[in-house]
């Protein structure tokens, strides 16, 4: 295969975070990047976008990014701008909020910066899932911040975990995010944590809530109350595929997999290797299976290759038989990382993946139901979803070949401008 330079990545700068959330799965080790080489990460995406003409993006990740903010990120944006003005590199950051002040939001604003924020609901939810180190809760600080945020204009999407401890303010959460004024709300289940049936219907519960305040906003505005990010690719999937008389199956091949090295979007780990996956960088060196390479010597097809081969050796597996699973149409085996570091297996989904490809499958469902003799409903997604803009700045995908753009199902880093899909 053919594979195209790394133009887009996650610069993880640090593995040190100043939360210790319940849920996390990822050693915080004192590991920081050096100036030295976040500028020579630069260089490297530089370089290879002029190999192949697309503009190069980093997405500053953690650990938390803003530990590193004077160090790193303000040096180094302006080292991109002084070295490469002409490459018209595209910042994004993802943080949990606790560390944003009203210098970095002007800050971002200045550089076009679009924001993904950790945070996982009201003050019942983030105080319990996301506890600073000495047990104190997030909430109130987060809030804050995140007002702030909104009222300088940015348009940040909502990104929640939900574990069974909590799962019971889904909706509750929803509405949370909606008051505050976000426009776009994504929320996935923890998929480490062991999900019995009864919070499994919790949770299914809260998502047929959800779908109903969705319905009934609808029909009376004409319009959503906000993106729901997790449900809109199964709702496009879902009516393209009621107009078809076969229905398709989501591509499960590696190619179509984020995290796996096949396409033009990678993570760096703070001390410049390269990893297909931006949540495996604690895995330090070539002895990972995901390392395809390092900012000095590029990338290893042949590693690249390697990581393919092992996705492709086997079929994708559940708890359940995928080729009889309601979610097919759209799942493609779920979270390359999640399910490594849970079955040491790349292609086998854990429970709580599975069943939340379920729930988000039953839950476009009864939307597309709900809003069936609501015409401007499915017209909204016939030519173009619209999806909200890097401080309203308008991004055409797909950006730098991230299979986020176009194969999976909106995944959790996804921070993308307009994507089109044509239903006709």
């Amino acid at each position: 295969m053919n594979y195209p330079p790394i133009t887009g990545v996650h610069l993880n700068l640090t593995h040190r975070c100043n939360l210790a959330c319940r849920y996390c799965y990822v050693s915080q080790e004192a590991l920081d990047m050096p100036f030295q080489v976040a500028k020579d990460s630069a260089d490297f995406l530089a370089r290879n976008s002029i190999i192949s003409g697309v503009n190069p993006s980093i997405c500053f990740f953690g650990g938390e990014p803003l530990l590193r903010y004077d160090d790193i990120i303000v040096p180094l944006v302006a080292y991109i701008n002084k070295t490469h003005p002409n490459r018209n590199f595209k910042f994004t950051i993802t943080t949990n909020g606790t560390l944003l002040t009203d210098d970095k939001i002007e800050f971002f604003k200045l550089h076009n910066f679009g924001i993904l924020t950790s945070i996982d609901g009201c003050a019942e939810t983030q105080n319990y899932n996301r506890p600073f180190h000495n047990g104190e809760g997030s909430h109130a600080i987060v809030e804050k911040h995140i007002k702030t945020l909104l009222a300088a204009g940015f348009t940040p999407t909502f990104r929640a975990t939900v574990i069974p401890a909590t799962c019971q303010f889904t909706y509750k959460n929803y509405l949370y995010a909606i008051e505050l004024g976000y426009k776009s709300f994504f929320a996935i289940t923890n998929a480490f944590e062991d999900w019995d049936s009864e919070h499994q219907e919790i949770f299914e519960q809260e998502m047929i809530k959800i779908a109903n305040h969705y319905i009934d906003y609808w029909k009376v505005n004409k319009k959503a109350p906000m993106r729901l990010s997790m449900l809109e690719k199964v709702i496009i999937v879902q009516l393209k595929n009621a107009k078809t008389a076969t229905p398709q199956r989501a591509d499960s091949s590696a190619q179509a997999h984020c995290g796996l090295g096949q396409r033009a979007h990678a993570a760096i780990s703070p001390a410049g290797d390269i990893y297909g996956c931006q949540e495996m960088t604690s895995n330090e060196g070539s002895e990972s299976i995901f390392y395809i390479g390092n900012i000095y010597d590029g990338t290893d097809d042949k590693l690249r290759e390697r990581l393919a081969d092992l996705y492709n050796a086997t079929p994708n597996r559940g708890y359940t038989d995928c080729n009889l699973c309601e979610a097919n149409i759209f799942c493609n085996g779920g979270c390359v990382a999640n399910n490594y570091l849970i079955s040491g297996k790349l292609n086998v989904a854990p429970i709580g993946r599975c069943f939340y490809q379920k729930v988000l499958n039953r839950t476009a469902l009864r939307i597309i139901e709900g809003l069936r003799d609501t015409p401007e409903f499915a017209q909204s997604f016939t030519k173009t979803v619209k999806r909200p803009t890097k401080n309203n700045a308008s991004i055409k995908p797909p950006m730098n070949g991230c299979s986020v753009c176009n194969t999976c199902q909106v995944c959790d880093t996804c921070q993308n401008g307009d994507s089109k899909e044509d239903l006709q």
